[in-house]
């Protein structure tokens, strides 16, 4: 999956990003096997593109299909930056332009639950026919930047799964590793 982060001040300016970005492996996108792939599709995903309102999305997407080919466009649904009370009506913003949801998780255990508590709702009732993709997260805070501990082993890991099973996901990614 192509991993993407979205750069520009304006929404021209992102859709020109977002243009020369994918005119750099244009051809990879349909032809190379380790690209996902749903339905012949490739599979986007962009991170932390909830730092622009929906409507810079109404611009970039159909751009970039209109020139590189119809993709499937997943966004990350761990809403960084976005205030708690706004997760809801920004990930309803946001499905009306993304084909679905995914998510890069570099959260606490509890602000998983959290998102995956008011999230795997709104998927299920609201968009059923979006993608819902849950990701499990590994031990993120087992770094030599947080003093070199392993925090409680893989706990966190562990029970990472079990809210992403519990969320009753379209399918998981598993994000981290060396994060």
């Amino acid at each position: 999956i192509p991993f993407m982060q979205v750069h520009g001040k304006t929404a021209d300016e992102a859709t020109a990003f977002m243009l020369k970005t994918f005119g750099k492996f244009k051809n990879d996108l349909w032809e190379h096997p380790g690209f996902y792939r749903l339905d012949g599709r490739p599979v986007v995903f962009i991170y932390r593109a909830t730092k622009y309102d929906a409507e810079f999305w109404k611009q970039i997407i159909p751009a970039v299909e209109a020139k590189y080919g119809n993709m499937i466009w997943l966004f990350d649904a761990a809403l960084v930056g976005v205030p708690e009370g706004q997760w809801l009506p920004k990930l309803r913003d946001m499905l009306q332009y993304f084909d679905g949801i995914s998510m890069y998780g570099n959260w606490s255990a509890g602000t998983q639950q959290k998102l995956f508590d008011m999230i795997a709702l709104v998927m299920k009732k609201e968009f059923p026919q979006k993608i819902f993709e849950g990701g499990v997260h590994t031990n993120y805070t087992n770094h030599h930047w947080y003093g070199g501990v392993d925090p409680e082993l893989t706990s966190k890991y562990r029970g990472s799964w079990e809210m992403v099973l519990a969320a009753e996901p379209d399918s998981v990614s598993v994000t981290n590793w060396f994060d």
